[in-house]
Parts: structure tokens; sequence; C-alpha cells
């Protein structure tokens, strides 16, 4: 491809409020033809994971680094509650299965904006995840 092209940078307010901390970075060769989505682990931030997109230095992939929803204490964030009120950790259970459910509607959300606002293809969009995804 001869051309530089890359796509507009998503603003926050056009995705579920759930879902609206993320970091975003343009391809390092200006060609947007892929993005890759990341999930950081238990008790991290975007911040990390997005020092990690842009050492991947993929050509033409963009990065969306994104912060899941829930905190854990003052060190991160969960994608899901895994500890009990004392301390314990939750295995897979029922309340964990009804927030991953509770949380899958913002997440398509989430993907359909990318698709219809900032006209990625879903067959261009890839997952990473660490952890808790």
């Amino acid at each position: 491809r001869d051309q530089m092209y890359t796509k507009p940078t998503p603003h926050r307010k056009n995705f579920p409020s759930k879902l609206r901390n993320f970091e975003y970075g343009t391809s390092w060769d200006n060609i947007d033809e892929n993005l890759l989505v990341l999930f950081h682990g238990l008790g991290d931030t975007t911040t990390n994971f997005a020092k990690l997109a842009v050492t991947m230095k993929l050509p033409q992939t963009a990065w969306l680094a994104l912060q899941a929803p829930l905190p854990l204490l003052d060190i991160g964030y969960m994608w899901l509650p895994s500890f009990t009120t004392h301390g314990d950790v939750i295995t897979f259970d029922m309340a964990r299965d009804e927030a991953l459910r509770a949380l899958l509607p913002d997440l398509l959300s989430f993907f359909s904006v990318l698709n219809e606002q900032y006209d990625w293809p879903f067959d261009r969009i890839f997952l990473l995840g660490f952890s808790q995804v």
C-alpha cells in the first residue's frame, strides 16, 4: 500500500459507561488495517498492556488497551469479582457467571461501536487477554 491510512481515534463518550477507560494508538507504520484489543489481567490497568502493544510494534495494526470496570482495592482493576468480602478467592461459580453475563452486553456494544462508528470490520479486530479473560 502506497498511502498511509489511520482510523479516527475512538472517543470515550461513544462507548458503554463501564468501558470508557482505554488507551488507543495507531499502528507504527500508519496503516490501520487491524485492531488489537488488549484485556489486562487481575489487578492491572491499561498502562502495562498499552506499553506491550507499543513494544510489539505489529505492522498495520492499531491497538486499544481496555481497562476492566471493577476496582480492586487501590492496586488496579478486575473484569469479574474475584474475592469475597472476607478476601477469599471466588472460584468460578454462579456469582462469577452472573457477573460475566452482566458484562457481556457492554462488551458486545463496545465492539459494535468500533464496527459501526469507527469502521473496524469484525474480522479485523483481534483480542489478546491475560488472566481473567
